[in-house]
């Protein structure tokens, strides 16, 4: 559990510096100065500055058991070590880089920072029509392009965002359930940071309980709602 902490410490600090300094902020930091708790000889960060967030890959020599670190931290996800990286940056004080292989670490953690104000917003799933919100909560605009929204349990329900961006304090309203309603075009209001989509005018989710995700162009999970018989 204080390993998953120690990760968790080290995200939002991250994210916090990023959101609020901007990237330069890292430049002469350490992995000390973000958690004074984490053992720098078993702990290593990797980030990758993008225009609307950065993502931080995090790998360590501890054993972490991912379904206690999702618990505490909900957007992480895990990928392979070894995975090749370009454009990154190195955070001192910690594993050197040379280190990012299957031989030499136990996990690679993938998790964003920079944005922490992006997510999702109202969500009525058992309604007529169906709609979900993502929100953009952060001070700069957002491109959407890429991203996903997906149900946990109809596995072909996924809707890829095209070409839409979100100014400061915008929202998306996606439709599902629709028949032949015109509730996004009703609600779309684009010069008032409101816009409305049409997914499809069948129903996604379910009454008794769904969880939707909502993943980044990258494919790290930003944000999800469980409700009803459903948790994740």
């Amino acid at each position: 559990m204080k390993i998953a902490y120690n990760m968790k410490a080290l995200s939002k600090a991250m994210d916090q510096l990023f959101y609020l300094e901007g990237i330069s902020s890292l430049e002469n930091m350490t992995i000390n100065d973000l958690g004074r708790n984490v053992d720098g000889q078993n702990w290593g960060v990797l980030y990758v500055p993008g225009t609307d967030y950065s993502v931080a890959y995090i790998f360590t020599k501890d054993d972490l058991h991912f379904d206690t670190l999702r618990n505490i931290l909900p957007a992480v996800t895990r990928v392979t070590p070894g995975e090749t990286l370009t454009g990154f940056y190195e955070m001192a004080g910690g594993l050197d880089k040379a280190a990012f292989t299957p031989q030499e670490v136990t996990a690679v953690y993938r998790v964003k920072v920079g944005t922490a104000g992006v997510g999702f917003g109202t969500f009525d799933p058992g309604g007529t029509p169906e709609f979900i919100e993502v929100v953009n909560r952060t001070s700069a605009p957002l491109s959407l392009v890429g991203w996903k929204i997906k149900d946990r349990l109809e596995k072909s329900a996924v809707y890829t965002f095209g070409n839409v961006t979100l100014p400061p304090g915008g929202i998306v309203r996606v439709y599902t359930y629709t028949e032949a309603g015109t509730h996004a075009s009703n609600y779309n209001d684009p010069a008032n940071g409101r816009i409305g989509i049409s997914w499809r005018k069948n129903a996604v989710w379910l009454n008794e309980g769904d969880i939707a995700f909502l993943f980044d162009s990258n494919g790290v999970l930003i944000d999800y709602i469980a409700y009803g018989n459903q948790s994740f």
